[in-house]
């Protein structure tokens, strides 16, 4: 998501990669079971359209992103999984 902070990008392609995020965790979503699967679902819902509105400094959609990410990882921990943001 660092491309995003990219000034050179025009909105196009900025919302372009924001969808392309959106929809590679509703993959990943789509392949997992129980509570991972749930909190994966929860995170894509919660997305704002465009994550120029997350990455706006301390805004209330980057607190519900932060939160929903570390619900992601529990959920992950707790099923023996590996969870990397990479």
């Amino acid at each position: 998501m660092d491309a995003q902070h990219d000034s050179s990008m025009t909105p196009d392609e900025r919302l372009m990669l924001d969808a392309e995020y959106r929809d590679n965790v509703d993959k990943i979503a789509l392949t997992a079971e129980g509570d991972v699967r749930d909190r994966l679902d929860s995170l894509v819902d919660d997305l704002p359209s465009s994550a120029v509105d997350l990455f706006k400094g301390m805004s209330p959609e980057m607190d519900t992103y932060r939160s929903n990410i570390k619900r992601v990882q529990n959920a992950c921990e707790a099923a023996g999984a590996w969870f990397s943001l990479d």
